[in-house]
């Protein structure tokens, strides 16, 4: 992994000085043409992604609430792709075998088509639950819990199914430094 190591001769003279020491900080521009002088590639992180307050029921599903936003992180446009992205606290205990915890953030490409094997945000029933989607040898659609405890739901027309978005990756809840524990 590569690392900028700054040396600034005005910082060194303080410390010698007795002053403390004081480092510098270098401003964007100085940091890009460092990193560009040293072959390292970057990106700018420019893109918003809101996180919402609301809780994707990882269990039964359930309304979801109107959509409140609650913050916002930023990354780079190539991260994004062309689907708008949205993060939402996970709320429950259906998909712990996928290793999605309460109050893990699922990171959701909305309108992204799923395919078999993604987990995805559905609304069932006019109800929310985050599953892993699945299409059988028949052909029909399920969404699978990834905890025994649920049962599987077949998705079918008179329970108006629709997919919301398709979860590209997650922020653990845990992460000790903001939310930088990415999976």
């Amino acid at each position: 992994e590569e690392c900028l190591i700054i040396n600034n001769n005005e910082a060194m003279k303080k410390k010698q000085e007795g002053n403390g020491y004081e480092p510098y900080v270098m401003t964007p521009e100085e940091v890009f043409a460092d990193l560009d002088r040293k072959g390292i590639k970057y990106e700018i992180c420019d893109t918003p992604i809101p996180v919402l307050e609301n809780k994707v029921n990882c269990g039964s599903p359930k309304d979801s609430g109107e959509q409140m936003i609650d913050d916002y992180y930023y990354v780079p446009k190539s991260v994004v792709g062309l689907h708008p992205v949205m993060d939402m606290p996970a709320q429950g205990d259906s998909m712990i075998d996928a290793d999605i915890h309460e109050g893990d953030l699922l990171r959701m490409e909305i309108g992204a088509v799923p395919h078999d094997g993604d987990i995805v945000l559905a609304e069932v029933d006019r109800e929310y639950t985050a599953k892993v989607y699945f299409t059988d040898d028949q052909q029909q659609k399920w969404l699978l819990p990834m905890n025994e405890k649920y049962s599987p739901i077949l998705l079918t027309a008179d329970k108006e199914p629709r997919i919301t978005g398709v979860v590209r990756s997650i922020v653990k809840e845990d992460a000790k430094i903001g939310r930088a524990s990415w999976r």
